[in-house]
């Protein structure tokens, strides 16, 4: 498994694979061409015999040394293998000491929940509509 920065014939698999795990909450197309273009060495790939098992996205803030996970998703075909956890130490190693990473996280979502908390992520506050009436999640951080 091979953690590479998203080449810019990767960016339709990466929408299908968003597209199919997060349905009516995917980020649309068009956005992982601007994601490409903006934070390109933050677009990450886990590539498996050149396909895409999943992706990460880990964007700056206009706050000195913090940063944000957009997005991570990993092909159900690929779950079990570690491929999440080997994207997110992937970005982590990318980024400077003393910083601040966030993301957020559906509270019903155990394995991820699991995965970032076995990763020293620490919940700092739960909202109940953080994406509309009825949608929770956790914001998780981790300092470096």
């Amino acid at each position: 498994m091979n953690i590479v920065c998203a080449e810019k014939q990767e960016l339709a698999d990466i929408y299908q694979l968003e597209h199919a795990l997060f349905g009516d909450h995917a980020y649309p197309q068009f956005f992982f061409r601007q994601a490409f273009d903006c934070w390109g060495k933050g677009l990450l790939v886990a590539k498996q015999d050149s396909k895409v098992a999943g992706y990460a996205l880990t964007t700056t803030t206009d706050k000195q040394h913090e940063f944000w996970i957009l997005s991570l998703a990993v092909d159900p075909n690929y779950r079990g293998m570690g491929v999440g956890r080997k994207l997110m130490q992937h970005a982590v190693e990318q980024l400077p000491r003393d910083a601040r990473l966030l993301l957020t996280v559906d509270p019903n979502n155990t394995s991820a929940c699991a995965l970032y908390a076995s990763m020293g992520f620490s919940t700092i506050k739960q909202e109940e509509n953080y994406f509309g009436d009825d949608e929770p999640r956790l914001v998780m951080q981790l300092i470096i």
